[in-house]
């Protein structure tokens, strides 16, 4: 890890691990900003998530994604929530990987699987569709684990509470001098 990249942490993992509510969290406790890709992609294009992959196909919505890390990579004190499924593809991995410090956000299937059949979770998960099974989200943990061993930390969310994860990101970031 470089701590002379751009000062942007990229936060990683699949839907329900937290990305967005530690993302947030963080960004209040560094005075840093903070973007959620999809909530980015979503404004750029004036679609949802959903109706993208619905109307355009997911190799359309990669394409955006791209487009949209190409955009950010050059920001500053940014903390950047990515998309689930944002380190599938080598270009973005490599991206993120030569950016800024990438923390990925790690649950058991279990404990996604509550957490994104909470009530008051949006659903923009187009991959994993309306009704989210344990079986649905086992299969993408499966397929995508491999992509987030570029991470510079790993946290296991599981039985944690978010300003714990907030507070151990932000003693890994002292540890390797990484200045906000």
């Amino acid at each position: 890890m470089n701590s002379q990249k751009n000062n942007i942490i990229f936060l990683i993992g699949l839907p329900g691990s937290g990305k967005t509510h530690i993302g947030n969290l963080l960004s209040e406790s560094m005075s840093w900003n903070f973007i959620d890709m999809d909530d980015h992609i979503e404004k750029y294009t004036k679609n949802t998530i959903s109706d993208i992959f619905k109307n355009f196909g997911e190799t359309h919505f990669r394409k955006i994604e791209f487009e949209t890390l190409q955009n950010l990579k050059s920001l500053k004190k940014t903390i950047i929530s990515t998309g689930g499924g944002c380190v599938v593809s080598d270009k973005n991995k490599s991206i993120i990987k030569n950016s800024g410090t990438v923390i990925w956000l790690k649950a058991e299937p279990e404990t996604l699987h509550n957490r994104l059949n909470n009530k008051n979770q949006k659903n923009t998960r187009p991959l994993l569709g309306k009704n989210i099974t344990l079986d649905k989200i086992i299969n993408l943990s499966k397929e995508r684990k491999n992509h987030y061993f570029i991470a510079d930390l790993t946290i296991n969310t599981d039985n944690k509470t978010t300003n714990a994860v907030k507070d151990e990101i932000i003693k890994f970031l002292r540890r390797n001098n990484i200045e906000y």
